[in-house]
């Protein structure tokens, strides 16, 4: 499918470009950019931020998980050694 080119305005020449059509980096379809930095298609794009999206959330959740662990450890030292060693 032949797409036309899109029209965008430019800031720094105060005028509007073309955006000629370009091809997916991922799956190679032809498709009218929204941006001239875009380099994947809408479909594409949308699978690819909601990967990198889980993987941000993802290690987030394992930063607190460790945190977690480093305290609780801290706090069970910290109560054995205040309580003589024995804890209740």
């Amino acid at each position: 499918m032949k797409y036309a080119p899109r029209k965008v305005y430019v800031k720094e020449s105060g005028g509007y470009a073309e955006l000629k059509p370009k091809n997916c980096t991922v799956c190679g379809v032809e498709y009218v950019p929204g941006s001239a930095i875009s380099k994947d298609c809408p479909v594409c794009a949308k699978k690819i931020q909601r990967e990198k999206s889980n993987e941000s959330k993802r290690r987030s959740r394992e930063q607190k998980r460790m945190a977690c662990i480093e305290l609780s450890a801290k706090n069970d030292r910290l109560t054995c050694n205040s309580i003589g060693g024995i804890r209740f």
